[in-house]
């Protein structure tokens, strides 16, 4: 139960930030859920690939979700580096996208504060 709840939390946190962060046109809608199914997969204790099978979802995010490069699989990496200290990953990453080192800090601090509020008891 509570490590269900830490990946609700994790997720949560992925999504926000994934929302704060869109970039190379990303459909905020679609970011969010990407954010959130991110983590199904240790929620439900099943591979993603089944869990994507029985949703409708946009075919960009099942693509991302399954790993197949898309722009939604490119933020979906980028945080989920960011999310695991991988700062060379992340680096490497904003240099690629040309996207700017603060921006994407500052997003990621405001998802964390948010959840922080959101989870509190």
């Amino acid at each position: 139960m509570i490590k269900r709840l830490r990946l609700y939390k994790a997720a949560v946190i992925l999504a926000h930030a994934l929302v704060g962060w869109a970039y190379c046109g990303a459909i905020i809608g679609v970011v969010f859920l990407l954010g959130v199914f991110s983590l199904m997969e240790g929620m439900l204790g099943r591979p993603i690939s089944e869990i994507v099978s029985e949703i409708a979802l946009p075919d960009v995010v099942r693509a991302a979700l399954l790993g197949r490069p898309n722009q939604y699989r490119q933020i979906l990496d980028l945080v989920t580096a960011l999310e695991a200290g991988n700062w060379i990953e992340v680096g490497e990453r904003l240099v690629n996208s040309r996207q700017d080192e603060q921006q994407v800090a500052a997003a990621y601090l405001a998802a964390v504060d948010w959840a922080q509020k959101v989870f509190q008891v």
